[in-house]
């Protein structure tokens, strides 16, 4: 089950994104090395919903 895991996530790494991001030349350095918490934090701020819950993830079910 293992050897399973470590395969797929090989072939579906979070990194792979990343590393085609630096082959596109578009794409400014500062905007490849921002701080993703802090991009998100600035876009919150933006659109006024910082520190809300997201309305599609359910919040966990309490007993």
């Amino acid at each position: 089950m293992l050897a399973y895991l470590v395969r797929r996530l090989l072939e579906n790494g979070a990194n792979t994104p990343s590393s085609t991001a630096f082959a596109d030349h578009s794409i400014s350095l500062d905007e490849l090395v921002a701080d993703p918490v802090e991009s998100i934090e600035q876009a919150a701020a933006q659109e006024g919903t910082l520190g809300l819950s997201h309305p599609r993830i359910p919040l966990p079910y309490r007993v």
